[in-house]
């Protein structure tokens, strides 16, 4: 029994690197056909993410991501947000006058409860945002 198997071992002569070698190509095979199908599923995801949008931000950037970007969204949008969905309603916003900038008007959430700028209108929603910017 023992001289059977070295004689198959014999026969077959496997180099020692040559398992490894398998065990490597079968690895980055496995990744590339893994990552193919993150980008076959990433746009389904990312129309997931955007179904219930008020503004499409694919008909400001012109059309609908690539593969590779829909995932990007999709996945740091899942670091960031989780499962949480944002809600439908607008807050209540008011606008004043900036005090560093002459004839700037600077928005802010309404808390005082007092009529602020008319939220009932045909016009499109306004997008608030911030810009944050640093030097490191």
């Amino acid at each position: 029994f023992i001289i059977e198997e070295c004689i198959i071992l014999t026969m077959i002569d496997v180099q020692p690197w040559a398992p490894a070698l398998t065990i490597l190509a079968s690895i980055v095979t496995a990744a590339y056909v893994a990552w193919r199908l993150v980008l076959l599923l990433a746009p389904g995801l990312y129309r997931g993410m955007i179904k219930n949008n008020t503004i499409s931000v694919d008909d400001f950037v012109g059309g609908p991501p690539s593969p590779t970007s829909a995932f990007k969204s999709w996945f740091l949008n899942r670091l960031n947000v989780g499962t949480r969905v944002a809600k439908k309603e607008g807050y209540p916003l008011k606008t004043e006058d900036s005090d560093k900038v002459a004839g700037l008007k600077v928005t802010s959430r309404n808390e005082t409860g007092k009529e602020g700028v008319a939220t009932t209108s045909n016009n499109p929603p306004v997008v608030v945002g911030t810009i944050r910017m640093g030097t490191g």
